[in-house]
């Protein structure tokens, strides 16, 4: 069994822009839509922003959030993307590339069913370590919330 932590996170808000897409074309906009959120700011993130996206199904098509956690101002031009507290999150790191984390996504996914859990809620990525251009040293916690099956 895939070693996965599961846990509470609390309500957030993130100041996004957002896109429905055909589900085999996320990858393709989340860098996108960070950069429209950087116009809006003025400036690529610091150190103390901390980058979220999100996914929710709609069908066959994918909604996706890209942004910033904040309290609660959301600059014009943004949505405000509201998450609800979840009491049961399945998390994972993701370690280096993106290119790789459809396969980080799938562990998770199995991980989850293999303990009797089926996803709940709106996925999320947390960006805990996302600067180089490279991707090599980068750190993203994927987070699915869970229920009992």
């Amino acid at each position: 069994m895939t070693d996965i932590d599961i846990r509470p996170l609390p309500a957030m808000r993130i100041a996004a822009a957002t896109d429905v897409v055909p589900a085999d074309a996320v990858s393709g906009v989340v860098e996108a839509l960070f950069q429209e959120v950087q116009a809006v700011f003025g400036h690529a993130p610091g150190a103390q922003d901390v980058p979220i996206a999100t996914y929710a199904s709609e069908g066959d098509r994918m909604r996706v959030a890209a942004g910033y956690l904040v309290g609660m101002l959301v600059p014009e031009g943004l949505e405000s993307v509201e998450l609800d507290a979840e009491e049961q999150v399945a998390t994972i790191e993701h370690r280096g590339p993106m290119a790789g984390v459809r396969a980080t996504w799938s562990t998770l996914h199995d991980a989850i069913a293999e303990r009797g859990l089926v996803p709940s809620g709106v996925a999320r990525e947390r960006y805990v370590r996302a600067v180089s251009a490279d991707q090599g040293d980068w750190i993203v916690e994927l987070q699915q919330p869970v229920r009992a099956a």
